[in-house]
């Protein structure tokens, strides 16, 4: 689902399952609870993964992160990421989330920022424009806009 969503904008990943396991899957920040994934027909089509933030300490915060969402290059893609969007922010509000900020945004989890495509800390990649579509379309916005020469 990952090389499917950049293929589909034209963007190449390096990301494979060891490299995902490193810097995601083992972390503590990572819980399973957070992934939802999207089926039809048993085929899966996209995941949406979030996280908690944490204090210095350690503590759980009320902010979450959505840190990635991709969907297959599907038809349908748009409802697809409506519906996850709309689930796992309904679901981090009920664990408590007063705010939530979308993929690129600094945080402690800089390991999986790593992993996407022209290095995640600088935001969206201009090219996936489907995804800031998703993003804005569920009312989320740009926090620090930024042009990079």
């Amino acid at each position: 689902l990952w090389h499917e969503h950049f293929d589909a904008i034209g963007l190449i990943s390096n990301l494979d399952a060891q490299l995902w396991e490193f810097a995601v899957v083992s972390k503590l920040f990572f819980d399973s609870e957070l992934l939802l994934i999207a089926h039809e027909e048993d085929q899966p089509l996209a995941f949406i993964h979030a996280t908690w933030e944490f204090s210095d300490e350690g503590k759980k915060l009320d902010q979450a992160i959505i840190n990635a969402l991709c969907v297959s290059n599907v038809s349908h893609a748009d409802s697809i990421a409506a519906c996850l969007l709309e689930t796992m922010c309904s679901k981090l509000h009920a664990q408590g989330a007063k705010s939530i900020r979308a993929l690129g945004s600094p945080c402690h989890f800089a390991e999986y920022l790593l992993i996407l495509p022209l290095y995640g800390m600088l935001g969206i990649h201009a090219a996936d424009y489907r995804l800031q579509r998703w993003l804005a379309s569920a009312g989320f916005r740009p926090e620090h806009p930024l042009d990079l020469w």
